[in-house]
């Protein structure tokens, strides 16, 4: 995190996500905290052989200590025909994403 923006990068990846060309270092989202804990972005779903499909979620992070604990981000996930995005659905594992810091 730096100043109000907030970037959340892939660590280690597992190998199910390394086959569509998740690297450590690749962004899986990106935006703006407010100084209540909203946030608000892009997030990104990948698929072999296509470019990352961005998508708007917003969310809160949960603190304790002074310290992010956890990240929780919903929002419509992309629907795909090959490359393609097509449409959006709230019924994907993708629609909602959670974050915790041990």
């Amino acid at each position: 995190q730096s100043g109000n923006s907030i970037r959340i990068l892939y660590s280690r990846p597992k190998s199910s996500i390394r086959k569509h060309g998740v690297r450590g270092g690749t962004v899986l989202f990106h935006g703006r905290i407010s100084s209540s804990g909203q946030i608000n972005g892009t997030a990104y779903i990948f698929r072999q052989g296509c470019r990352p499909a961005g998508y708007t979620v917003s969310g809160s992070v949960r603190m304790s200590g002074g310290r992010a604990r956890s990240i929780t981000l919903s929002g419509p996930s992309p629907q795909r025909s090959g490359c393609r995005v097509v449409g959006y659905t709230r019924n994907s594992s993708n629609a909602r994403l959670m974050f915790y810091r041990n």
